[in-house]
């Protein structure tokens, strides 16, 4: 039987890796009544896949029925590590079906688990989570404070590429705060680790953002035409980053007075609305707003309100 459960619930993950949910469920459904009255790794291993695979299938109500059960197995057995994982998936389908308040106490309670389980890598995988609902509920302080606690748990301090994701992470957040120098600093740490030219640029453009927050328009417009120049060349298929560059390029250029600026943001609108997504549409509009407002404008108030009315859709 052991066999046959194992080959079920490999059968299901190359189902799901095939991208034939429908069908890794039903595999995982035989596997699951061949065990179903024991309570074993056995059975927590393919619950915890049937989990995954309704998340995969968007099903999030299913997916938190199946976390709840998984629970309360591990919870009979007084499997800590156990109870820790299935918190952080609770935690992660709350999360994902826009029920932040139970998110965040799952992702929380999970992460001071593996704390008192001494689980560092955990700690600092899972912290992630937490991070994140902070960060969508507006706690930005909180949220930066848990990913630099984070760092102390991260136990391969060698994964460069990691550490410079993290920094840049911190560095948003504490952007998001107002702390401006803060997350200049931040910022900087994460473009000294990666190697990554995509992700170096997205640093640079990071940078270039706050120091448009300070007003230091020519600074942010030097590294922006740097990146301008990456994306029309290295990156020319990557419409949403060509686009965000152009974007702050163009507004640089307009805080700098530059009689083009408007052709520029109005090109960066065009490329947004292929991809058609709001929130970025909605950075589009909301410096079209103000460079129209800086020169007094009319057509300001109508890119304020396209602005206010892609807020409210996402």
């Amino acid at each position: 039987m052991f066999y046959c459960i194992d080959s079920l619930h490999e059968q299901a993950y190359q189902l799901k890796d095939s991208s034939k949910i429908d069908a890794a469920l039903h595999t995982n459904y035989r596997a699951l009544r061949l065990i179903e009255n024991r309570s074993d790794s056995a059975l927590t291993k393919i619950l915890r896949q049937r989990i995954v695979l309704f998340g995969n299938k968007r099903s999030l109500d299913s997916a938190l029925i199946y976390a709840n059960k998984l629970f309360s197995l591990y919870q009979k057995s007084k499997d800590s590590f156990g109870m820790a994982d299935a918190m952080y998936l609770k935690g992660f389908y709350f999360n994902k079906s826009n029920q932040k308040d139970s998110a965040l106490i799952n992702a929380y309670q999970s992460v001071e688990l593996y704390k008192q389980l001494k689980d560092s890598s955990k700690v600092y995988s899972r912290a992630k989570l937490l991070t994140l609902i902070l960060q969508t509920l507006g706690n930005y302080e909180e949220a930066e404070l848990t990913a630099v606690e984070s760092l102390t748990f991260l136990t391969d301090k060698s994964d460069k590429e990691e550490l410079s994701r993290t920094y840049n992470y911190i560095a948003i957040l504490t952007k998001s705060r107002g702390n401006f120098n803060e997350a200049l600093y931040w910022y900087e740490k994460a473009l000294e680790l990666t190697t990554d030219k995509h992700h170096k640029n997205n640093i640079r453009n990071n940078i270039a953002l706050v120091q448009i927050e300070l007003q230091n328009f020519k600074i942010a417009f030097d590294i922006l035409s740097d990146l301008r120049a990456d994306s029309i060349h290295d990156f020319s298929k990557d419409l949403r980053y060509k686009s965000r560059i152009l974007n702050n390029w163009a507004f640089a250029k307009s805080k700098l007075g530059h009689t083009d600026a408007e052709s520029y943001l109005l090109q960066a609108l065009a490329m947004r609305k292929q991809d058609n997504i709001a929130y970025r549409l909605n950075g589009s509009y909301i410096r079209l707003a103000e460079h129209y407002a800086d020169r007094l404008d009319p057509k300001a108030v109508n890119m304020a309100k396209l602005a206010y009315q892609t807020a409210k859709t996402y």
